[in-house]
């Protein structure tokens, strides 16, 4: 006897056939491991489609697989995987859909499954984002607060009226308009843009106070 013969022999004598209804409803039941990814998933439960009759390569049996994979997966991307799958064509094959899936809910849970809830984790991961908002807010406005506050020296005050600092002569030259007696932070100078902003009463009334407190 044959090294081949024998070992059918013993498959023979040994093998326990499962009945299709149980491998079908093993499917079904199956729930991924918190250790297991969704690549590791999707794998057992292809291989538990390929022991039924004629395999995984029949097109029922791997449908089998990818239909228990949507629901079980992460229940709570069921829904957005169920709709992808229903925007794909008809003829692509049931592997190539379930490889598809594994990516597409990595992306949707931003993890590859292993060690963590699908549920959990997006409630953590959602905690996280605003907190991190609030410390880039928080961030701009200690910024902001550092370059309008004050930086000292004759730097007029944000809303107040312009005064002329104690230095400028009639001979100081304006490196805006070129021109003489000025600076191009005072409201006359004719390039100053953000004096063209404001109206010509408050710009009256702002160079009425200057040449008082002069």
């Amino acid at each position: 006897m044959s090294l081949q013969q024998a070992e059918k022999l013993l498959i023979r004598q040994y093998f326990t056939k499962i009945d299709e209804d149980a491998i079908r409803d093993e499917i079904r039941g199956a729930t991924k491991k918190s250790n297991e990814s969704y690549e590791m998933f999707s794998q057992r439960l292809q291989n538990m489609a390929d022991s039924l009759p004629a395999g995984v390569g029949k097109r029922s049996n791997a449908k089998a697989a990818l239909s228990a994979f949507i629901k079980k997966a992460c229940p709570s991307q069921t829904t957005q995987l169920d709709f992808w799958l229903s925007t794909q064509n008809q003829d692509v094959r049931p592997r190539a859909a379930m490889n598809k899936l594994v990516d597409l809910l990595g992306r949707l849970t931003r993890s590859d499954g292993v060690f963590a809830d699908c549920d959990v984790y997006k409630k953590s991961n959602a905690t996280v984002a605003p907190s991190t908002k609030a410390i880039a807010a928080m961030a701009t406005i200690v910024d902001r607060k550092r370059k309008n506050g004050g930086g000292g020296g004759d730097r007029p005050f944000k809303h107040g009226p312009f005064v002329q600092p104690a230095w400028v002569t009639e001979n100081t030259l304006c490196h805006k308009c070129k021109g003489r007696g000025h600076i191009a932070r005072d409201p006359a100078c004719p390039k100053n843009t953000k004096a063209k902003k404001e109206s010509p009463l408050k710009l009256a009334a702002m160079k009425a106070i200057a040449e008082v407190s002069a």
